[in-house]
């Protein structure tokens, strides 16, 4: 051992203790430091920082603080080795430092000033960058020869609170508290992971990934391979699995061979997130081989990697951070034998992408750390495809030639203001069994003229009904909307609905021919942006069973014999009111003819403390759309003048809603009177243009600030619902930049903004109390 670590290495017997011996050593890449929590004769905790190929030392009797006027004192002790930034574990009774030594913090750290040169003056400037600890910081020397830890006043500083240390009490590698490394535990107990919470039963939803051009840096984030198969949620319980897909199918008899290796697992309870995937020679995951397995049933060949784990053994742990549910994960799995995998984890993402997509790999998704799981679309969870993968209705096929079977290339469309165009063929990608079945589901839906407008002069082409639609890989889209070099991923299989639509060739909307099938499969499309802002709330409906034409009515209860998507929400009515869940139930919507959904502002599970306002801007008739608009804006100043983050909804009528989510802690009371309150003020300010009462006579030539719509009971028209009217215009949320085209948007226009960012990204986040 060199002579830096003599001191180190003299005080510990390597024959008893785990520690690691180690040598002076130099490493790549920023110099590192480490915080280990240490339960010797005393707590306190260890602050080390890499220099010269060794560890520097301090133990921090009370812990590192972020709180720029507490000054901790550092009591300087021997170096050590580098290796020993990784160890975790327990020292035995009767050793030096003897007791259990937890890694509280890691990162990276840049000295501000020459850092032998800070130590020999007594004061050492410097940056750190770990998961806990972050900022520039001092160490500074006494008279006495101790040092002082003091946090530099910065963004990153934090006058009073919680102590970091009360804050934060698991290791930041393995999820384990003190007691549990000192137990010997080769599990973390649930109970002692911060965020955790004890509950008999929990009803999960899959947590979604936001689509990014490039993976996120920093060490903020960890980074996995995409996998390209089915995602599937594991319910274990008492050695009983229950297998579940994104849309709520039970897939448990579709591979019996997961199913049965997950009920080995040493758990008495848990659910497990991951994909069900079958991997390909090249070791990349190959989606159209797992089509085929499933159909074929061929069980053996699929694995399931798991990525994410959100409940055990009677705790739930959605609320704990993403590393402390990973590395209760990997103790769970174990090592991963087939055919259950462990999902592995980088810190580079933007060389795991490069990797990536040099192996024909889906991309990278990206995940947070510290996030949370929220079971809905999130940019915590970001994902980064290699190339794009594209959805195209087939319009066609061609012939095959010399020994090629079924097929010799599908005809693509694409959908662009309403018309079907050509996009180009895709010819690659197929194996002989695939090119077969394609023939064969292809063939029924033959017709004689071609279905798309422009449809080019290709020889030997049989055209077909656009029913199906082909997933497909492509470098690029041209300006013209061909598609280059694609390659065919799959054919895009819809898993069968479960609520059954009766008459649905029924038009619904006269004035756009729009049917009810058709106003389920907007719905069915739309889903993941409307059922954050309308699932478990209870509705107000206008149906009209004959379409638009025909007598229309208003419905708030449940009634009975309605589909079973339809839920109950108690309201302390005497009859239950109606609430949808999931897609399941706003396709029971569009089966029942809801022509508008209405919903109240409060969930049904708290119906007694609003989740957002909506002011009403209800112009008069002889108003124009730009005094509306400047309306919405005066709103949008004075909701954000007051804290609050303001929210746009293009309502498909005349007016605009302002929308505030609030986190749900105020009464009805009190939220109505607010609204009062800013519609007053507005009315106030400017008599000229605002009235804030609906009599009739009172608006003629101004705008209603509407406020009505935040009492107990009262409803607003829910974001992508359709209205009744015989054209279907739709409430669309819009970007505060992207109102000028007026408050009536199309039902295309809906579709045509999932293809964009969503405008009310973040709203969730954006949450308040009720100023």
């Amino acid at each position: 051992m060199g002579e830096p670590l003599r001191e180190y290495a003299a005080k510990r017997d390597f024959t008893k203790t785990s520690e690691p011996a180690g040598e002076a050593e130099s490493s790549d890449g920023a110099p590192l430091f480490v915080v280990q929590r240490h339960d010797a004769s005393r707590l306190h905790y260890d602050f080390r920082l890499e220099h010269g190929g060794v560890l520097w030392s301090w133990a921090v009797p009370k812990g590192p603080s972020a709180d720029p006027k507490d000054k901790r004192l550092a009591v300087r002790t021997e170096d050590h080795p580098l290796s020993y930034a990784t160890f975790e574990g327990v020292i035995p009774s009767g050793q030096y430092g003897g007791g259990p030594v937890q890694l509280w913090d890691t990162g990276t750290w840049r000295p501000l000033s020459d850092p032998d040169e800070g130590m020999d003056r007594g004061r050492l400037r410097f940056e750190l960058n770990g998961e806990r600890l972050k900022g520039r910081w001092t160490l500074v020397k006494t008279k006495r020869g101790d040092w002082l830890l003091i946090k530099g006043r910065d963004a990153h500083a934090v006058d009073g609170g919680p102590p970091l240390v009360d804050r934060f009490t698991t290791s930041v590698e393995t999820g384990r508290t003190v007691e549990a490394i000192q137990r010997g535990s080769g599990r973390p107990d649930p109970a002692e992971v911060e965020g955790a919470r004890r509950r008999a039963r929990v009803d999960v939803k899959p947590q979604l990934a936001t689509r990014i051009d490039a993976p996120p840096r920093g060490d903020a984030w960890i980074h996995e391979l995409k996998l390209d198969g089915y995602r599937v949620l594991a319910r274990l319980d008492r050695g009983e699995v229950k297998l579940t897909t994104r849309k709520g199918l039970d897939w448990t008899a579709k591979a019996p061979s997961i199913a049965a290796a997950l009920a080995k697992l040493d758990v008495d309870d848990a659910w497990i997130d991951g994909e069900l995937v079958v991997f390909g020679a090249g070791g990349t995951t190959d989606f159209g081989a797992l089509q085929r397995a499933l159909s074929e049933g061929r069980a053996d060949a699929l694995r399931y990697v798991a990525f994410d784990l959100l409940t055990l053994d009677g705790f739930d742990l959605r609320g704990a951070r993403l590393d402390a549910r990973r590395a209760l994960l990997a103790t769970v799995i174990g090592e991963g034998m087939d055919p259950l995998r462990f999902s592995e984890a980088f810190e580079d993402g933007a060389a795991l992408h490069r990797e990536a997509c040099a192996l024909g790999a889906e991309g990278v998704v990206s995940k947070r750390r510290d996030a949370i799981y929220e079971g809905k679309r999130t940019r915590s969870w970001r994902k980064a495809r290699c190339s794009a993968e594209l959805t195209r209705p087939i319009v066609g096929f061609t012939e095959p030639s010399g020994a090629r079977v079924g097929l010799g290339a599908l005809v693509l469309g694409r959908w662009d203001e309403g018309a079907l165009r050509y996009a180009g063929k895709v010819g690659t990608g197929f194996d002989r069994a695939t090119l077969k079945r394609l023939r064969a589901q292809l063939e029924p839906l033959e017709m004689d003229a071609p279905p798309v407008e422009d449809a080019p002069r290709l020889k030997g082409v049989r055209w077909v009904s656009p029913t199906l639609s082909a997933r497909v890989k492509a470098k690029e889209e041209t300006r013209a909307g061909r598609l280059r070099h694609p390659v065919f991923v799959a054919l895009e299989e819809r898993e069968a609905p479960r609520v059954t639509l009766t008459n649905p060739d029924r038009v619904l909307f006269d004035g756009v021919g729009l049917e009810k099938r058709e106003l389920a499969a907007y719905y069915e499309a739309v889903a993941p942006r409307m059922l954050p802002r309308v699932a478990g709330r209870p509705l107000m409906l206008v149906r009209a069973p004959r379409g638009i034409d025909g007598p229309r009515f208003h419905q708030k209860h449940r009634m009975q014999g309605a589909p079973d998507a339809l839920r109950a929400a108690e309201v302390g009515d005497d009859e239950p009111h109606v609430r949808v869940d999931d897609v399941e139930g706003l396709r029971a919507l569009a089966q029942i003819s809801a022509l508008e959904i209405h919903v109240w502002g409060a969930r049904a599970d708290a119906v007694e403390q609003p989740e957002r306002i909506v002011i009403d801007l209800d112009p008069d008739e002889a108003v124009g759309f730009d005094a509306v608009l400047d309306a919405a804006h005066d709103v949008q100043g004075m909701l954000e003048g007051l804290g609050l983050t303001a929210f746009c909804l293009a309502t498909g009528g005349k007016g605009l809603h302002v929308v505030a989510p609030l986190l749900p802690s105020a009464g009805w009371r009190r939220t109505k009177a607010f609204c009062k309150a800013v519609a007053e003020s507005l009315v106030q300010e400017h008599p000229d243009r605002y009235v804030a009462t609906s009599s009739k006579r009172a608006r003629r030539g101004k705008i209603f600030v509407d406020y009505l719509r935040n009492g107990r009971g009262a409803t607003a028209i829910a974001p992508y619902s359709t209205r009744a009217r015989a054209d279907a215009p739709v409430a669309l949320p819009v970007a505060w930049d992207d109102l000028e085209r007026g408050p009536r948007r199309t039902l295309l226009e809906a579709l045509e903004s999932l293809e964009r960012p969503d405008p009310w990204d973040g709203y969730d986040a954006a949450r308040r109390p009720l100023p």
